[in-house]
């Protein structure tokens, strides 16, 4: 079963009745135009329970293939919500009162799927949501929605079919929160590798997943299928609780999580868990060969270059606290394959003692270069092993 979010539709109020006059609400094709653009179109009388000063009709566009509505974006300021960039068009209707009449059919807006953005890309069926408003009453629409009906005296429903090519808005979203997902996982599994889970371990994973959180709120104009930053905090808490508990009963596996990365996983992603899972390392303060080997294992699962790799554990390792216990072979540890001859071998413990030689004489805090210094001891004892 792949880890995702459940995608949470918008609500919408139902459509007004037609009453006798039959206000009808269509969309067509603009003849004049080959770029497929729709014509959204107003006809009917709307008798008014009372006086408006000013009104305006406000159209809003869903997809709503599969049953959920799932707001269209727009990139364009113009056509979108005051709050969000899901698409928005306004028509000013003016002063008005008693009813509102269009005896033919009124362009009230115009859609060119060049300048929207479904969640996804395909030929989806959309819906045209039109309400009339009145501009002397509060109200107010997000992401289609609305949340202040105050001010929202008719609602007109017209769906149609337009064929969406650019990636979808939502397949993006999702595919960050199943890197979330699955990298909070792998990190609660490196710590558990390490023998134990420590309270500092679990805060280190509990920041990380607030930095995510706090970019998501920041980026709250797109929809993401959660309906505040609450219930997206909620989700990613209950990540963690449920990876800990099988992390306590033993049952946390690597095989699924490594296999979500291997769908799909951008190298900046990558790199940014390897720098998860080390981080955990090093405030667990124990370094164990299981630990390493499943860091390996995502670095190989994402195509992280090896060079890369020893340059993050490298990093890491300056930071660690004097006090972690190295509980692993040292060849292990310094990236030495049991398979290479002596020689090589020997090779490759020179080139690391004169990195880190180097190093030690341009650094003047006392824990790294204790840190350092631990690591030459460690690669000196090495090279005496293979001369």
């Amino acid at each position: 079963m792949m880890i995702r979010p459940n995608i949470r539709g918008i609500q919408i109020e139902p459509a007004s009745s037609l009453g006798p006059s039959g206000v009808k609400v269509r969309v067509s094709d603009v003849e004049s135009l080959d770029l497929n653009v729709k014509q959204v179109e107003f006809r009917g009388v709307i008798p008014l329970e009372r006086d408006l000063c000013f009104g305006e009709i406000v159209t809003s566009l869903f997809d709503c293939t599969g049953g959920r509505l799932l707001p269209i974006q727009c990139d364009f300021p113009e056509f979108q919500e005051e709050e969000t960039s899901a698409f928005q068009m306004t028509y000013d209707i003016g002063e008005i009162g008693g009813s509102l009449e269009f005896q033919e059919w009124t362009c009230i807006g115009l859609i060119s799927p060049m300048f929207i953005n479904g969640p996804f890309e395909d030929t989806r069926n959309l819906m045209v949501v039109t309400r009339l408003v009145d501009l002397d009453l509060e109200y107010e629409i997000r992401h289609g929605q609305v949340i202040s009906h105050d001010g929202v005296f008719w609602t007109g429903i017209k769906k149609f079919k337009l064929d969406l090519f650019d990636d979808g808005y939502l397949e993006s979203q999702i595919r960050l929160h199943k890197f979330h997902f699955t990298s909070i996982n792998l990190a609660v599994l490196t710590a558990a590798k390490c023998g134990h889970i420590k309270t500092q371990t679990i805060e280190v994973i509990q920041e990380k997943m607030d930095n995510w959180l706090d970019e998501a709120d920041s980026l709250d104009k797109i929809y993401d299928g959660y309906r505040n930053s609450q219930e997206r905090s909620e989700k990613y808490s209950r990540q963690l609780d449920q990876a800990l508990q099988k992390a306590k009963n033993k049952t946390l596996r690597p095989s699924r999580f490594l296999t979500e990365l291997k769908q799909r996983c951008s190298p900046a992603q990558a790199t940014e868990l390897i720098q998860f899972c080390f981080d955990v390392i090093m405030t667990n303060q124990t370094i164990t060969a299981p630990a390493l080997e499943l860091i390996d294992n995502i670095a190989k699962t994402t195509r992280i270059d090896t060079k890369e790799l020893e340059k993050i554990r490298d990093d890491r390792i300056i930071k660690v606290g004097t006090g972690s216990d190295f509980d692993i072979p040292a060849e292990q540890f310094l990236g030495i394959n049991s398979y290479w001859k002596p020689h090589k071998k020997i090779k490759h413990l020179e080139s690391e003692f004169h990195k880190w030689n180097s190093r030690l004489n341009l650094v003047r805090d006392e824990d790294t270069r204790e840190n350092i210094q631990r690591m030459l001891n460690m690669i000196g004892e090495a090279l005496r092993k293979y001369r």
